[in-house]
């Protein structure tokens, strides 16, 4: 076959194919365009649904907020007036029994400071026998109990200077208050010493013992079980 008869077939098929190609794409484009139309609206109107979605969960968040604060709100109240309801139920330290001394630093402490744990308070000198004899077991009571009775040594008519020496001396560490004038002793009567006496946690006389207590004696002291005894 000649070969410009044959190339020229070969054109008119290209040609041919080309234009049936064409044909189809363009039917397809009129065919779909609608769609495409309808597919936008469609799209649109998700998005109004969708905006009109996050209004509502937006409100319900704004709800859920508010529920929330005014959860939070509710339970401060509560707390203050508990907390006011406390304060209404707290017992007044008993003024009669509280004094204020001075301690070895120089500091004023009241024995109603003490308030919430029961007051071991012994009245002595370095001057008296038997006073230092019991004070090693004063030292054990503060160490074994001190979590809820306060061991206080009152002094009677020393200088700072003497009663000082004395309790570094020894390596005493319980609380040691200074009755200078004697005030304090002629307060609760104290004609002899060593004389203790126990007060309760809101500064309430329990009862008092003269004279030097061993170990044993002190522990039922403290306990307030000495006096179920006698």
């Amino acid at each position: 076959m000649n070969k410009k008869i044959k190339y020229g077939l070969i054109s008119i098929v290209v040609i041919g194919g080309l234009f049936v190609m064409k044909k189809a794409v363009d039917d397809y484009n009129m065919n779909n365009e609608p769609k495409s139309y309808e597919v936008q609206l469609e799209s649109n109107d998700k998005k109004e649904e969708k905006k009109e979605e996050n209004n509502i969960e937006k409100n319900h968040n704004v709800n859920k907020d508010n529920i929330e604060e005014e959860r939070k709100q509710e339970e401060k109240n509560e707390e203050e007036t508990n907390k006011d309801q406390t304060a209404e139920e707290k017992i007044e330290y008993n003024q009669d029994i509280n004094f204020t001394l001075k301690d070895l630093d120089g500091n004023e402490v009241s024995i109603s400071d003490f308030q919430g744990k029961k007051v071991f308070i012994n009245f002595w000198a370095t001057w008296c026998p038997s006073c230092k004899v019991e004070m090693p077991d004063m030292q054990k009571i503060w160490e074994e109990f001190g979590e809820e009775v306060v061991v206080v040594a009152v002094d009677i008519g020393e200088s700072k200077d003497t009663v000082q020496k004395y309790i570094d001396k020894e390596g005493y560490t319980f609380k040691v208050l200074l009755d200078v004038e004697k005030v304090i002793g002629q307060k609760f009567g104290i004609t002899a010493i060593p004389t203790s006496i126990l007060l309760d946690e809101n500064g309430n006389l329990i009862y008092g013992v003269k004279g030097a207590m061993p170990y044993e004696s002190m522990v039922k002291f403290v306990k307030g079980e000495l006096r179920k005894n006698n």
